[in-house]
This record gives C-alpha cells, sequence and structure tokens, in this order.
C-alpha cells in the first residue's frame, strides 16, 4: 500500500475535520429536525466579507501549513495544518453553546470527538473510510469577531481555531 501524501492527504485532513464535528455536533443533538433554531450547514471554504451566508452556517478553512523534519537521513516529517471554523450563528447564546461544543469535541472533552487528543484521518475514497493515520489537536481556542458590524449576518461570528499535527513518512 502507498502512503497518502499531498494535496489527497491536505484534503483528507479537511474532510476528516468536518466528519468528525458533523458527526459530533449530530450526537450532541444540534443537527436535529424540529430544534428552535434555524438548521445548520457546513460550508468548505471561506467567504469574502461581502458575500451574505445563511445563519447558523459552519465554513471550514485550511488557513495554512508549515511542515518540520522529524529525524535525519529519512523523509519523516510532522506538518503542523492551521484550521479555522467559522460559525455564522443566528446569535450570541447559539454562538457561544455551539463554538465551545465544537472546541470541546475537539479536545475530546464531549463523546463523539477526538480521543486523547488525537484524530483519525480517514480515507473518504473508500465505501467504509478507514483510518490512513492520526493527527494531534492541539491549540484549540476560541474567538468572538466584533460585534460592531451593520450586516446582521454577520454580527454573531464565532472561530474556532485549531491545529492538526501529522507526523508520516
Amino acid at each position: 500500500m502507498t502512503a497518502v501524501v499531498g494535496g489527497l492527504r491536505a484534503r483528507l485532513l479537511h474532510d476528516s475535520l468536518t466528519s468528525l464535528l458533523q458527526t459530533g455536533l449530530a450526537g450532541l443533538g444540534w443537527l436535529d429536525p424540529g430544534r428552535q433554531h434555524q438548521p445548520f450547514q457546513f460550508l468548505h471554504g471561506p467567504h469574502t466579507w461581502q458575500v451574505p451566508v445563511t445563519f447558523n452556517a459552519i465554513v471550514i478553512t485550511s488557513e495554512g501549513l508549515d511542515t518540520q523534519w522529524v529525524e535525519l537521513g529519512s523523509n519523516l516529517t510532522t506538518d503542523a495544518a492551521y484550521f479555522s471554523v467559522d460559525l455564522y450563528a443566528e446569535s450570541d447564546a447559539l454562538g457561544v453553546h455551539v463554538s465551545n461544543d465544537m472546541r470541546d469535541l475537539l479536545r475530546g472533552r464531549l463523546p463523539g470527538g477526538a480521543e486523547r487528543e488525537m484524530m483519525p484521518i480517514l480515507d473518504f475514497r473508500q465505501p467504509t473510510p478507514a483510518p490512513i493515520g492520526y493527527a494531534y489537536v492541539l491549540d484549540v481556542g476560541v474567538d468572538r469577531t466584533s460585534d460592531q458590524i451593520p450586516e446582521e449576518w454577520h454580527r454573531h461570528v464565532f472561530s474556532v481555531g485549531v491545529t492538526l499535527y501529522d507526523t508520516y513518512y
């Protein structure tokens, strides 16, 4: 079996992060029908400030990647992949609650999230995705965008930042 590297590995890492958050939020009941809030929608990629998004959109963006060599004489590296998970909430109360649930899913403090700061990197090319490796989940935090913005859809934006460390040959 050949190693999964390059752009494919980066895409599978992004998709695995999305899957972990979707599964975790579903397990907590956030995606159940009949809730009092508007449904959540996962979007891939950044949006400009001028493009409106629906309330409760969750946008997962890859912010960058740094590579460090682990040992001399081999091609073993650790990639630090930086992600931003932006929540365009319909209210402050919902934004605080869901953004901190996502934070604790990533920190492994809620069921359905990372385990012992580890997240499986799943191979979504397979009918039943299996792990091709694991990423360490570190540096998780929640930030709040200033609420001094005139557009209503952009007043309750919360960002969960996370660094995923992926070591492989």
